[in-house]
């Protein structure tokens, strides 16, 4: 594998990793649950939370609510954990797409923006890992413990989300491969200078 096409490569798993990150972002398929409200009989009422907003559905309306609504009418102040939450997504999208970027602007050597492109891709995937893992954990534990009425749907927005971070894997993968060879050219190159160099400097003696 070239260096050119190598870097085309990370280049397009760093912005599939975008798509899928900013999709699942704004999807309200995090934690979906439906319910009977018990201040009301027979009333089915439906839940999906986004990362920065979330629907409040019954069977006669749908309310479309940011946390900062929803938290304050339910326990009168913000959620600090939905804010934690906000702000690891909204770094590991950040990271992503400056990591694209560094690919696409030339640099003088291509190990070093390599290099640079495996850290930030790696520490991005890392972020979102942690989201993933947060709200997996928060889904499995709601499905376990619903009561007679709960249905917890499945939480598509986290699929998503887990996919592109395997994307984002792979380009990491991908990018300490080119990374590897890119060094050992580099070594041979510098090698091979060396040794015309000094093949130069015998034949100037021998002169």
């Amino acid at each position: 594998m070239s260096k050119i096409t190598g870097t085309r490569l990370v280049f397009i798993c760093l912005v599939i990793t975008f798509v899928f990150w900013l999709t699942s972002m704004a999807t309200p398929g995090w934690t979906h649950i439906s319910y009977i409200h018990s201040s009301y009989t027979n009333v089915r009422r439906d839940t999906r939370m986004s990362i920065f907003y979330i629907i409040v559905c019954t069977e006669s309306n749908c309310d479309h609510l940011t946390y900062d609504e929803y938290y304050k009418e339910l326990v009168g102040r913000y959620s600090q954990e939905m804010l934690a939450l906000q702000m690891i997504s909204t770094i590991a999208l950040i990271l992503c797409a400056i990591s694209g970027i560094l690919t696409i602007i030339p640099f003088k050597s291509t190990t070093t923006k390599l290099f640079i492109a495996i850290i930030i891709t790696t520490v991005a995937a890392t972020v979102e890992c942690t989201l993933i893992l947060q709200l997996t954990i928060e889904n499995v534990r709601n499905y376990y413990n619903q009561e007679k009425g709960y249905k917890i749907h499945f939480p598509y927005s986290v699929l998503l989300s887990a996919i592109g971070t395997v994307v984002a894997i792979l380009g990491c993968v991908i990018s300490v491969v080119v990374y590897h060879k890119s060094q050992n050219e580099d070594v041979q190159r510098k090698m091979s200078t060396r040794r015309h160099e000094i093949s130069l400097y015998v034949e100037e003696q021998e002169l």
